[in-house]
């Protein structure tokens, strides 16, 4: 992964976090599965770069 992909992967995640309204912070997602899977990839990645 190259640093431009990273950035824009997070540029795409940041807009739907961003997009989350506060009543809805707690609501379950349907993707439960590979949520955290997901969180965990990004952050292993991102501490490559440093």
């Amino acid at each position: 992964m190259n640093l431009d992909h990273l950035s824009r992967a997070l540029d795409q995640i940041g807009a739907l976090v961003a997009g989350v309204r506060s009543d809805q912070a707690d609501e379950p997602t349907p993707c439960a599965a590979w949520l955290s899977p997901l969180r965990n990839e990004t952050a292993s990645h991102s501490t490559d770069l440093g």
